[in-house]
């Protein structure tokens, strides 16, 4: 006489199946989670490196139309921060500055009315540093964004130092840009 057993899975059975479930959808998560993250990330890094082109090519050609350059520096609250004013011969100013919040703005004015206002998000909470050397009509003028002094989480990678190089009234082609 053989002994049949009823058809189907023992407890034991189903449980070593749950905890397999459980473990492999666990990982799926946080796959997910991972994947999400870096995607968001790069986003970020993309929408920053646009603003910092479209700031660079907008900065480059006011320093070389400029026939003037000089930096004042300006209290904001209890920072100082630096004023680039770019003087050109059309009775025009552009000023550069950095903004409360992070950021670049840049305000050109005719005479005494504002004509152009813009606003670049390429610093975050860094410090944006403008420097002129020389005498004219050979000015050096350079902008930095210093990296962020602020402590980083272990698994984020530091934003880059970013400068800009270029001279009053020179071809395009002289300007240098770092990224370190």
């Amino acid at each position: 006489m053989s002994v049949r057993g009823r058809p189907g899975y023992s407890l034991l059975e189903i449980i070593v199946i749950l905890g397999v479930l459980g473990v492999v959808l666990g990982l799926t998560g946080v796959c997910f989670q991972t994947m999400f993250h870096s995607s968001r990330r790069l986003q970020d890094d993309f929408a920053h490196d646009v603003a910092f082109t479209r700031f660079y090519v907008q900065f480059v050609e006011d320093v070389h139309v400029a026939t003037a350059a000089r930096v004042d520096t300006v209290k904001s609250g209890s920072v100082p921060s630096d004023v680039l004013i770019l003087t050109t011969g059309k009775e025009e100013t552009v000023r550069y500055a950095s903004l409360t919040g992070g950021g670049v703005g840049r305000q050109v004015r005719h005479t005494d009315r504002v004509v152009a206002r813009d606003r670049y998000m390429i610093s975050a909470d860094r410090p944006v540093t403008f420097t002129v050397q020389g005498a004219r009509p050979q000015q050096h003028v350079s902008m930095a964004v210093a990296p962020s002094t602020d402590p980083l989480p272990a698994h984020a990678t530091p934003a880059p130092r970013w400068k800009v190089n270029t001279m009053l009234g020179i071809a395009l082609f002289d300007t240098t840009i770092n990224k370190q």
